[in-house]
């Protein structure tokens, strides 16, 4: 009994990655960016900052995965109050374990740079 309890303390959970990329008209880039990131992380936020509508479709497209989550802000109220949107999803789906990375949605970062964290 006590070498089952002791086992079952071990047990390590595997922390969760969410990626969390504020969005306003990042054209065609957040594709590859979010196919990228796609295998390195659990689930990807993005926070669609008030786009125009073309670059809207690029975001639709992105959120056809089961990992991505599209929140939706229907006009521009800038990068800070995207990320706290999108913080607040995490935070709200997230275990003690778990993070929070945070990428551009227009291919300034590589995503490539993830699984260095």
């Amino acid at each position: 009994m006590a070498a089952q309890l002791a086992a079952k303390d071990l047990t390590i959970k595997r922390s969760k990655i969410f990626l969390l990329l504020p969005a306003y008209n990042p054209g065609k880039k957040v594709i590859q960016v979010v196919s990228q990131a796609l295998p390195l992380v659990d689930e990807i936020v993005i926070v669609d900052d008030g786009c125009d509508e073309a670059e809207r479709a690029y975001l639709h497209k992105c959120s056809a995965s089961d990992k991505v989550t599209l929140l939706k802000h229907d006009a521009n109220m800038g990068k800070g109050v995207a990320l706290h949107t999108g913080m607040n999803h995490c935070l709200s789906k997230m275990r003690e374990s778990d993070f929070i990375l945070t990428m551009d949605s227009d291919g300034q970062h590589d995503p490539a740079d993830i699984s260095k964290f």
